[in-house]
């Protein structure tokens, strides 16, 4: 248990969320999710015997004692007041079972509150119910007449401040205003009091009422390649009063399922800090996802980058992927294939000349050498890259090495003949990348690391992208061999074979990987603003904390690519001990600019 902080809850590629802000005292909420988001207009109060105290997330007199737990599928509230005599537990559930999709996706969260006498020794207990009550506090004219639950309208519109003036033309689907339909129905017991804006219902000690808030957002909501789609939950439910009826109907489903992944879940060795990080890191996730159709059923799955709002940026995904190899394999590979209309054909260090999903079907690509978009849009369209500026090698590496380990952890091997044509383009381009002959790709190299100083960024034959690509090629020549392509297997692993010795040549400083092989500036630009650097790279020979990060899912899989392992071990030690500080590990020993908590 913990003081209240802000955390939210979320659904899967519904984008309903609920954003709780005690320091605020409202919940943020939307059809939409974050960025589109404003107070939700109810209160809910608890009386006993005349005396009343508002729930957590309203204004006005609350508990005395409010601490605040989470589970990887519901936040809890437990509030305790003496002069009340009443100990409240608020329990919200955002329901969750891995490859369930209607347990996963419904658009509702389901509400308990329970309560039970809390006095001090030799007191007279309440014996009395307490009465719980929600009202509703925002325009009248936005409820629904004739409801048989408390139902509203709402419209929410853009509010991201970095976007207010990037988010395209008036027309564009980022600027329109969205109206979605919310309801909240008493569950059990039967409302004691129900009215256009307001439930009752009356609590005895020792019992709990239960709650369904459904919402539904109609109409199209994001753009993909110039194609409107709607929500994928529409197809299920039509309106608001179909998800409540279906989380009603189903509530106890809803919530053994949700409860038996907590359980496993929870069955680990961790400490409380690391569980309620996992939690917390599971409801940010699934509130950043979308999962959307066209109006010919056609469907999409993305999860936006946070605050960036960037449609499954590689990188991210890549550092996330856990999730989906772990739980939900089906998801990432609808997201590779997304990824894939977003080939982009060109040489290293020039500009593209043509992205896959521009070509007529069947069409041959323009390039023997490809690379992938960073992102595949932000906001509500995904009609190509939104960030500012390329990362071939690492994306180009990312795909690979999340293909070899989706086949691995699904046993799809369809998948590595679906997408051996781009695969190879991407490691030709790995390959062309190179232009010194030593095997560590120099062109191409900005990173995902894009809040660090040059060195770690964007320096030329950086370390830690050149064990991501060795560790991507001799993914890909594993993949070659089970496609029976010995010759290509073997020409991957022969450049691999020369970037690590290169890297063992002269990359390693005693007990670390450099952080780059070019220690001089000279000749290279910034990629925020183009201007030419000069002298010295500052840290290129510091400790720094990504040198294995390419080895992850390969190890996983129990491949292990030659390398010198104990050299490995001891970077990751060193690098890790040197990097940190108080509240986790700067990107190097020599770059404190910004740090991962």
């Amino acid at each position: 248990m913990a003081q209240p902080y802000e955390t939210m809850l979320g659904r899967l590629g519904s984008r309903f969320s609920l954003n709780f802000q005690p320091r605020e005292k409202c919940i943020l909420y939307s059809s939409l999710g974050k960025y589109y988001d404003k107070p939700l207009p109810l209160v809910m109060s608890f009386e006993l015997e005349g005396a009343q105290r508002v729930l957590p997330w309203a204004d006005g007199e609350g508990f005395e004692v409010v601490e605040q737990d989470l589970t990887p599928t519901s936040l809890i509230f437990r509030c305790r007041s003496e002069p009340l005599g009443a100990q409240v537990e608020i329990r919200w559930t955002s329901p969750f079972l891995p490859r369930d999709v209607p347990t996963s996706l419904v658009p509702a969260y389901i509400l308990q509150v329970a309560w039970q006498p809390w006095v001090r020794a030799g007191s007279q207990a309440a014996a009395a119910p307490a009465r719980l009550a929600v009202r509703f506090l925002g325009d009248p004219a936005n409820l629904v007449a004739g409801a048989e639950s408390l139902r509203w309208r709402e419209t929410f519109s853009l509010w991201h401040p970095w976007y207010q003036e990037a988010a395209g033309p008036p027309e564009s689907i980022n600027r329109q205003e969205f109206t979605g339909e919310f309801c909240m129905r008493a569950v059990a017991p039967p409302p004691a009091q129900s009215s256009p804006d307001a439930i009752a219902v009356h609590l005895p000690p020792g019992t709990t009422a239960t709650f369904i808030l459904a919402a539904h957002q109609a109409g199209h909501v994001l753009e993909v390649l110039g194609r409107r789609h709607q929500f994928k939950y529409c197809a299920f439910w039509p309106d608001v009063e179909t998800v409540a009826a279906f989380a009603r109907d189903n509530l106890n489903s809803l919530l053994d399922r949700s409860d038996f992944f907590d359980r496993v879940l929870q069955a680990t060795s961790l400490g409380k800090s690391a569980q309620d990080l996992i939690a917390f890191s599971l409801q940010s996730y699934l509130q950043n996802t979308w999962w959307t159709t066209d109006d010919e059923g056609k469907e999409w799955f993305s999860c936006w980058e946070g605050n960036c709002c960037f449609h499954s940026t590689i990188d991210v995904e890549y550092n996330l992927a856990w999730f989906y190899l772990l739980l939900w394999p089906e998801l990432l590979a609808m997201t590779m294939e997304q990824w894939a209309l977003h080939e982009k054909y060109g040489a290293p260090g020039q500009e593209p000349v043509a992205v896959a999903h521009q070509l007529g079907p069947g069409a041959a690509p323009p390039a023997k050498t490809s690379w992938l978009s960073h992102d595949m849009g932000a906001l509500l369209t995904a009609n190509g890259q939104a960030y500012p500026h390329e990362m071939e090698l690492e994306e180009n590496a990312n795909f690979i090495l999340l293909l070899h380990a989706l086949v691995h952890f699904s046993g799809d091997e369809t998948l590595f003949s679906r997408h051996w044509a781009m695969v190879e383009r991407l490691c030709e381009y790995i390959i062309a990348a190179d232009t010194t002959g030593n095997g560590v790709p120099n062109l191409g190299v900005a990173n995902t690391i894009d809040d660090a100083s040059p060195a770690i960024q964007y320096s030329r034959e950086q370390v830690y992208l050149a064990f991501k690509c060795f560790c991507a090629l001799h993914a890909a020549a594993a993949m070659a061999m089970r496609l029976g392509k010995k010759e290509t297997a073997e020409r991957l692993r022969g450049f691999a074979a020369r970037c690590e010795a290169t890297l063992q040549e002269k990359a390693w400083l005693d007990d670390h990987f450099a952080v780059c092989l070019e220690r001089s500036a000279e000749g290279l630009k910034d990629v925020w603003t183009g201007e030419p650097l000069t002298g010295e790279l500052k840290g290129w020979d510091a400790y720094h904390i990504y040198s294995a990060n390419g080895f992850l899912y390969l190890l996983a899989t129990g491949f292990a690519p030659p390398t010198n392992y104990d050299r490995l071990r001891m970077d990751i030690s060193t690098a890790t001990r040197a990097a940190m500080c108080e509240y986790g590990d700067f990107h190097s020993s020599a770059d404190h600019s910004n740090l991962w908590v």
